[in-house]
């Protein structure tokens, strides 16, 4: 086998997808040649104190 697999970026695009299917949103800030920092906010729900 020749071919390469190139697996860069899955766990960003299921990060992505699991925070969206939360109702969340993922943000991302870059600077070249000193990295990127990924961040993302998700909602609580109203009664999240009644769960404890």
């Amino acid at each position: 086998m020749t071919r390469k697999i190139s697996l860069t970026g899955l766990g960003l695009r299921i990060t992505r997808s699991l925070v969206e299917m939360l109702g969340g949103e993922i943000e991302v800030s870059s600077i070249l040649s000193e990295g990127s920092t990924f961040s993302f906010t998700l909602p609580v729900s109203e009664n999240a104190d009644q769960q404890k």
